[in-house]
C-alpha cells in the first residue's frame, strides 16, 4: 500500500510539474477549425469560411475571405506550401498558398467519390477521401478526378455506426477518427492495420506522438512504444479547441487563444 501511495504521489508531482504556463492571450473570434504549419504558423476558420493566419505569439499576420460563404469542415496546414481548406455540403475544396491566395474551387467527381464525408491531403501531394456512400477509403487524384485506388471497407470494419470526424496522414499512416469507436490506423497504401481504443472528434500530431483532450488534461500516445502520458490543463479552463507545437500550447476559449509554454 505505502509503494502504491509513493507511486501516486509522485505521478501526481510529475504532472504538476508539467502544467504549462501562460505566455500571452490574444482575441481570435469564434473559431470553427485551426491548424499548424511546420513553421509554428496557427491557422484559423471561422464559420463562413474566412482563414486568418496568426504566428507564434498569436499576433494576426493574414487573412483570407471566400467568394462563396461557406462553413468549412476540415483545414490543414501541416504541408505548409499549400493550406487545405473541406466543404463538406458543397462537395469542394480549396487550396491557398502561404500568403493566403486561393486556387480555382475544386469539385469532387461523382463518378469517383459518392459523398466524401472526410478528407485530407497526402504526402504524395493527392487526397484521402473518406467516402460514406460508398464506405471506402479512397487516395484521390484532384487533377485527373479519378481515384487512384480505393480500399472498400465493409469486410474490414462491420458491425458498427461509423461517425467520422476528421482524418490525417503522419508519419506514413493515415489515422481516421471515429467518435464512436477510436482511431483507424491505414498504412501508406490505404490497407487497415488497427483500431486505436481513443474516443475523439479530432486528434493532433507532435514528434511521434498524438494527442487529444480528456476531460480537464491533455494526453499524448507515443505511436511507437505506445506509451501514454497527461498533462494537466490550467485550472478552471475547458478549452474549445487545442493545438499542441513543440514548445506551445494554444487553448481556445471565449474567442480567445491563450498561449501557454509546454514543458516536457
Amino acid at each position: 500500500m505505502k509503494h502504491a501511495f509513493w507511486v501516486s504521489f509522485l505521478w501526481t508531482l510529475v504532472l504538476a510539474a508539467q502544467e504549462p504556463t501562460l505566455i500571452g492571450s490574444a482575441p481570435v473570434g469564434k473559431v470553427q477549425h485551426a491548424s499548424l504549419d511546420r513553421n509554428g504558423n496557427l491557422y484559423l476558420t471561422d464559420a463562413k469560411g474566412n482563414v486568418s493566419q496568426y504566428d507564434s505569439t498569436g499576433h494576426f499576420v493574414l487573412g483570407y475571405s471566400p467568394q462563396q460563404i461557406a462553413v468549412p469542415t476540415a483545414l490543414e496546414a501541416w504541408p505548409t506550401l499549400r493550406i487545405f481548406v473541406f466543404y463538406r455540403d458543397f462537395q469542394e475544396f480549396v487550396y491557398l498558398d502561404r500568403f493566403l491566395r486561393d486556387s480555382p474551387r475544386y469539385r469532387f467527381s461523382p463518378e469517383a467519390v459518392g459523398f466524401a464525408q472526410a478528407a485530407t491531403p497526402s504526402s504524395d501531394n493527392l487526397l484521402w477521401v473518406f467516402d460514406n456512400q460508398n464506405f471506402a477509403l479512397l487516395k484521390y487524384n484532384p487533377q485527373t478526378e479519378k481515384a487512384l485506388f480505393t480500399t472498400p471497407l465493409d469486410l474490414q470494419l462491420f458491425g458498427a455506426d461509423y461517425n467520422i470526424t476528421f482524418m490525417r496522414e503522419y508519419q506514413n499512416q493515415l489515422f481516421v477518427c471515429d467518435r464512436q469507436g477510436g482511431i483507424l490506423v491505414f498504412d501508406n497504401l490505404g490497407n487497415y492495420k488497427k483500431k486505436l481504443p481513443i474516443k475523439t472528434a479530432w486528434v493532433g500530431f507532435r514528434n511521434e506522438e498524438l494527442y487529444y483532450v480528456d476531460q480537464q488534461e491533455l494526453v499524448f500516445y507515443n505511436l511507437y512504444t505506445l506509451r501514454e502520458r497527461r498533462v494537466a490543463l490550467p485550472l478552471g479552463m475547458t478549452p474549445e479547441l487545442t493545438m499542441a507545437a513543440d514548445q506551445r500550447l494554444f487553448l481556445f476559449s471565449n474567442q480567445q487563444v491563450h498561449i501557454y509554454r509546454l514543458l516536457e
